[in-house]
């Protein structure tokens, strides 16, 4: 990314409110502030660069972005047996897949078939 790229992302309105936030004392520098933002790229480089530099400590952002979906999901569902299904299916099935992993780099490979999985888990409900 050029100098005048990452200028361009730092200027956003969302990254500069959160900047600023965290600056100020009113936000905490944690990962879920960011979470609580809108999903773009700035937001991702924003992320990636503060666990580069140390910031912010690592996470696996494939579970995290999972777990959001799961808990969306689940909560968008108003029939308490279709809660309880979706919610075994993606805590045994997709979620366990994942931390079975936990300890090798995410492929891409891995990461179509959690993209499958939701998929799947889309049509089941």
């Amino acid at each position: 990314m050029s100098g005048q790229a990452g200028e361009a992302q730092i200027r956003q309105e969302h990254t500069v409110t959160v900047l600023g936030g965290v600056g100020a004392g009113k936000l905490p520098l944690a990962h879920e502030t960011l979470d609580r933002l809108p999903a773009a790229k700035t937001v991702e480089h924003l992320r990636a660069v503060l666990v580069a530099t140390g910031a912010l400590p690592a996470r696996d952002e494939h579970m995290a972005r999972l777990e959001a979906w799961v808990t969306h999901a689940i909560g968008a569902r108003r029939d308490p047996d279709e809660r309880y299904l979706l919610k075994r299916y993606a805590v045994w099935h997709l979620m366990r897949r994942l931390r079975r992993r936990k300890t090798e780099p995410t492929t891409y490979a891995q990461a179509a078939l959690i993209k499958i999985g939701r998929a799947s888990c889309r049509e089941r409900v």
